[in-house]
């Protein structure tokens, strides 16, 4: 990996990492702010933060991240807001995860823009732009109480996808084309 955290309380700004596995990994990672980073080229993910909570991923530009641009599995309270994703299987993805905003990113041309699935629950996704995401704009694939507001979708297969996925708020000017 390019940056491996295994601390909290941290600010990780204004780095440029190419040609690593993860841009940056971290295990158990709380109150960090990963910002104004420029990531690529990383074999597994751009970022990458298992069993975290209360981060703030912002700012950053993320292209051609193998699986994922930003990956989050079984956390809660994260916020991942204003970065520019690309070129990536799947611009962000949360795994059992929960309470988490997803707002005001731009996704293009990854095979999925967002992801949320595995029991994630109660997730903000708001002000996204995805654009030419070839498979789906947003998929919710059992994942639950989810609210999606003022997204913007376009040029993918389909725009929002809910696969077992109940419960959830598809609301307020989401734009579908």
């Amino acid at each position: 990996a390019g940056i491996v955290m295994f601390s909290d309380n941290n600010t990780i700004y204004d780095n440029r990492i190419f040609n690593a596995e993860n841009g940056i990994y971290s295990y158990d990672l709380d109150y960090t702010s990963i910002e104004n980073n420029i990531i690529s080229q990383c074999e597994h993910s751009g970022i990458n933060i298992p069993f975290s909570s209360n981060n703030i991923i912002r700012y950053n530009r993320l292209s051609n991240c193998g699986n994922y641009g930003v990956f989050i599995y079984d956390s809660l309270y994260d916020v991942v807001t204003d970065n520019v994703i690309s070129d990536s299987g799947v611009g962000v993805h949360l795994w059992y995860s929960f309470y988490n905003n997803i707002s005001s990113n731009t996704v293009l041309n990854n095979n999925i823009g967002l992801r949320f699935s595995f029991y994630s629950k109660n997730n903000t996704i708001i002000h996204n732009v995805l654009q030419d995401n070839t498979e789906n704009g947003i998929e919710l694939n059992f994942s639950f109480y989810d609210s999606l507001q003022n997204n913007i979708l376009e040029h993918s297969k389909v725009g929002i996808k809910l696969y077992y996925s109940n419960e959830n708020n598809i609301e307020k000017r989401n734009s579908v084309s």
